[in-house]
């Protein structure tokens, strides 16, 4: 046993020993966390500056005047990580999102946040995402001006300016003068989208109207449906036959219901509509019947390859139809 324990005593490390491997081993484990908090830090800085001289680079490009640049830090507070404030130079849906945050909680403006949507290029531009503003409206698109109490007029985006966007309407309303509030009216495939404005000025049937960057949804579903009662002429497409009278019931920018005319026309037959929406040339539409209802006396008909200036006119009808 003598042996043993002396054969034991000769390896066992004495506690000045024991307490130096301690001391190494915590030296060891502390030199890898300060190395890598110094990485981190290192990576952290680098980012940083990165993403600063991204946004140095961006200001130089869109000459952004100081009180635009304290709106964009502003509008960076809502960022995950403020430092990246560049990303509100270069991408639309980041800047719409930080934009909507800090017109809920007060810190900018409307006129701030559209005058420089339409500096960065963002105006006109339509995303995958309902419009966020009017300054989302593209040029050349259709719209509807209503203001109270009035039949809605027809007209068309001309331009996208800081201060306001300019429509031309079709028609002379005298209605439209210096200060009068409207209702404008767009259309996306995703619904209809009704912004509050103000004109701000004009000439001849040319308006200037205040942005607006609180869009309200009218109707949730893919096309905007009004309620007409409206002459139609039906025939299956590609018929010689002389096509059959009958009236709408409802119109939308995707399809229409009508009364059925015929107990040949049921779900799944091919459809060729034509009706006069206003006085102008008629409109020739194609369809197919995806179902019937109230025993076969109703076709509902979805509209087939439905070009967007017929759609257009659609539009103009169904709103006409609300007066």
């Amino acid at each position: 046993m003598d042996f043993f324990r002396d054969f034991y005593i000769g390896f066992a490390a004495s506690p000045g020993e024991v307490a130096l491997v301690i001391l190494l081993i915590v030296a060891f484990i502390g030199a890898l966390v300060a190395t890598f908090v110094i990485r981190s830090r290192r990576e952290t800085a680098a980012r940083r500056r990165r993403a600063e001289e991204a946004y140095q680079e961006h200001l130089q490009a869109f000459s952004l005047t100081p009180s635009e640049q304290a709106a964009i830090e502003q509008m960076a507070l809502h960022l995950d990580a403020p430092e990246r404030k560049y990303l509100l130079l270069v991408s639309q849906g980041i800047y719409n999102s930080c934009a909507e945050r800090a017109l809920d909680a007060g810190e900018l403006s409307e006129q701030q946040v559209a005058s420089l949507r339409v500096k960065l290029g963002f105006a006109g531009k339509q995303t995958t995402k309902p419009p966020a503003s009017t300054t989302e409206i593209p040029v050349g698109a259709a719209v509807l001006l209503r203001a109270k109490e009035e039949a809605p007029v027809q007209a068309r985006v001309l331009a996208q300016e800081p201060g306001s966007f300019l429509v031309e309407h079709d028609e002379e309303a005298e209605v439209f003068t210096y200060g009068t509030a409207l209702t404008v009216l767009y259309q996306t495939n995703a619904g209809i989208y009704a912004f509050e404005s103000v004109v701000e000025g004009r000439e001849g049937p040319i308006l200037y109207l205040a942005h607006d960057e609180e869009p309200s949804r009218m109707q949730r579903r893919e096309y905007f449906r009004q309620n007409v009662d409206l002459p139609v002429y039906v025939r299956p497409t590609g018929s010689n036959r002389k096509p059959i009278a009958t009236r709408f019931i409802d119109v939308g920018g995707g399809g229409a219901s009508l009364r059925n005319p015929s107990p040949k026309f049921v779900r799944g037959t091919d459809l060729e509509l034509t009706f006069h929406p206003d006085s102008e040339a008629p409109l020739n539409l194609h369809g197919r019947v995806v179902r019937t209802s109230r025993q076969g006396r109703v076709l509902h008909v979805k509209f087939e390859k439905l070009r967007e200036s017929t759609r257009d006119k659609i539009f103009g009808l169904l709103f006409r139809a609300q007066r």
